[in-house]
């Protein structure tokens, strides 16, 4: 057997090479075949069927803002409702002698409904009561008297002592065309919590429930299924346009409890305004006027600045919302334009004080601010306070100062207060810087810095006038001059801003502005890419919160309590040119900011605010 092994192997070494490498082949060929046809099979899945492209950065970015675009919330009824009813919301504290024969007080609401600040409330919460404690919206308070009432439709008619500065009367709707299921809105102070709100709807008319003394009915009270509390009784039943239907009367108590109802009553309105007599009938038909023009004191403050002042609309409109939003303007043109004489004649029609600095090579910062000086015959410093200690400030051609001269504003125009020595010192409330700079001169000029050119809320560029407008100018700066009258003061001003910060603002708005100074930052991210080589620094986020500001205050100069996307974009050069830094490739090809801004602009269109009758000013 080891013969014949040994024969094979002799056998097979005695093989060409050849043979054997073509028998190998033979044997491999069937897994080759595989392998081709695998190969084959995978590309053409492949071919047929590609795997999806990674999206790039870009498109990544453009899906994230379209998602967060649509996912903004339109604001509810209850924002608004609520934006306009705050105003006219009164809280209602009363002494006197409660059931058990002891010195007690209890709490209600009440609406403002007169433009003499007359209020409507419930005739329960104020019955017996020796003292009536009126608080208003704004923080102010008085006392107040009862003028006329109605036990048995539980209303009265209160008169405070002392009216807010601000008066804005409610707005007076009617129920009539109200049916069972509508949304109804209930404002009080229930259980002492101000200004509290809760939503619900009609759930029934003309029903009669018991009077607090149990001997008399209420007749033709209104039902509404929206939670009220003890503390919500004489406050205003709206609908959802924010107008006033009833009075909150009575709770419909299940139980013993004296808290949590969910069902209460109101006096339909037209009750109510019948048991305040003929005067507030009257008002009842003015109500909706005058609560819409609040804002007109500043519209005859531009009317007297208008007896002066030829043209330059622009910068009137500027400086009013810049008093509005407590806000700074620099304004930029040529000598001879009245940009001085513009804020002279507004500080005499408001009444406040006026220092004008004109600023020089030599100035130093204690002519500004103050400086403290000895008294040789106390042998104590006393401190002399500077020009800036006044309402309406013109730092004329600030340009020509040096920068530790402009630097010393800074301080002034952020805070309101300058520190001098160890001891700082309020400037007036109000207080409004007005700049002005030659763009026409370079020579003994100083540039400003940064820091102090982002103080500013508004930059306006002066033009010149028109040829008629000229013409106006020169004929009346050739004759007599009208008398200017003040319109109003100072504390009227500051109650007007207040005013202007209850202005409703949509959140689209404010994501219209973000995305607006985003822009300024990266262009790239509006498909503006052949404007980044022309911007070294955007705008900062201090410029996102002016757009809103201003864009509240251009609202309610307009006459509006809500603020529109036409506010933001009217405002939006004002309030961005002075804060982009351009580069030297931009000032070698003469680019101005205002070029830029406009390509921004344009490739981001407005927002959709829905103005549906949630937004529009309410009618009776």
């Amino acid at each position: 057997m080891d013969k014949g092994l040994d024969s094979t192997e002799e056998s097979r070494k005695r093989l060409p090479w050849r043979t054997i490498l073509v028998s190998g082949i033979k044997r491999a060929l069937p897994f080759i075949g595989a392998l081709i046809v695998a190969f084959f099979g995978i590309y053409l899945y492949q071919t047929l069927f590609p795997a999806p492209t990674p999206p790039s950065q870009e498109e990544i970015n453009q899906n994230i803002n379209q998602v967060l675009a649509s996912a903004t919330p339109a604001p509810a009824y209850s924002t608004v409702v609520y934006q306009t009813i705050l105003p006219s919301l009164v809280f209602i504290q009363t002494e006197g002698i409660n059931e058990d024969n002891q010195e007690g007080y209890s709490i209600g609401s009440g609406v403002i409904v007169t433009i003499n600040g007359d209020i409507l409330t419930a005739n329960h919460v104020v019955a017996n009561a020796s003292k009536i404690n009126i608080y208003f919206s704004d923080g102010s308070q008085s006392t107040a008297d009862i003028i006329a009432a109605e036990p048995e439709n539980d209303i009265a008619f209160l008169h405070p002592q002392q009216p807010p500065e601000l008066i804005v009367p409610a707005v007076l709707g009617s129920s009539s065309g109200m049916r069972v299921g509508d949304e109804a809105f209930a404002v009080g102070n229930p259980l002492g919590l101000v200004a509290s709100m809760s939503a619900g709807v009609i759930s029934g008319f003309n029903r009669s429930i018991p009077a607090d003394d149990d001997h008399q009915q209420l007749e033709g009270l209104i039902q509404f299924d929206t939670a009220v509390n003890p503390g919500s009784s004489g406050g205003p039943l709206l609908n959802r346009h924010g107008q006033v239907i009833g009075i909150v009367t009575a709770l419909a108590n299940p139980s013993d409890q004296n808290f949590f109802v969910g069902i209460g009553f109101a006096v339909p309105i037209g009750t109510a305004v019948a048991a305040g007599g003929s005067g507030l009938r009257k008002e009842r038909n003015m109500s909706q006027t005058q609560s819409t023009n609040h804002h007109k004191p500043m519209e005859k403050v531009l009317f007297e600045v208008k007896k002066i002042i030829v043209g330059q609309d622009i910068l009137l409109e500027r400086l009013i919302v810049a008093l509005l939003a407590r806000g700074h303007i620099l304004v930029e043109g040529v000598p001879g334009l009245a940009k001085t004489m513009a804020i002279k004649t507004l500080a005499s029609s408001i009444g406040g004080q006026f220092q004008r600095i004109q600023f020089t090579p030599d100035l130093v910062p204690a002519d500004l601010i103050g400086t403290r000086i000895y008294n040789q015959k106390t042998g104590d410093f006393n401190t002399s306070l500077g020009p800036v200690f006044t309402n309406l400030l013109l730092a004329d051609e600030i340009n020509r100062a040096p920068a530790k001269v402009q630097s010393a504003l800074l301080e002034v125009m952020q805070e309101r207060q300058v520190t001098i020595g160890r001891e700082t010192h309020k400037v007036p409330d109000p207080f409004l810087v007005m700049a002005t700079q030659n763009p026409i001169e370079s020579e003994g000029t100083y540039p400003l810095p940064e820091a102090q050119v982002d103080r500013f809320m508004l930059k306006v560029l002066v033009g010149y006038p028109s040829q008629t407008e000229e013409f106006v100018i020169v004929e009346r700066m050739t004759s007599k001059l009208q008398s200017l009258q003040t319109v109003i003061d100072t504390k009227q001003l500051l109650a007007l801003q207040q005013a202007a910060d209850a202005v409703y603002v949509d959140p689209a708005l404010i994501e219209y502005a973000v995305k607006l100074v985003t822009a300024t930052r990266n262009p790239q991210m509006v498909g503006q890419s052949d404007l980044a080589p022309f911007l070294s620094f955007g705008a900062s986020p201090r410029a996102s919160i002016n757009l809103i500001l201003t864009a509240r205050a251009l609202a309610f100069l307009r006459g509006r309590t809500y603020a529109l996307p036409q506010d933001v974009r009217d405002l939006a050069p004002d309030v961005l040119r002075h804060r982009l830094v351009l580069s030297y490739e931009a000032l070698a090809d003469n680019i101005s900011p205002d070029e830029i801004l406009d390509r921004i602009f344009k490739a981001i269109p407005l927002p959709e605010v829905p103005l549906d009758e949630r937004h529009q000013t309410p009618t009776p």
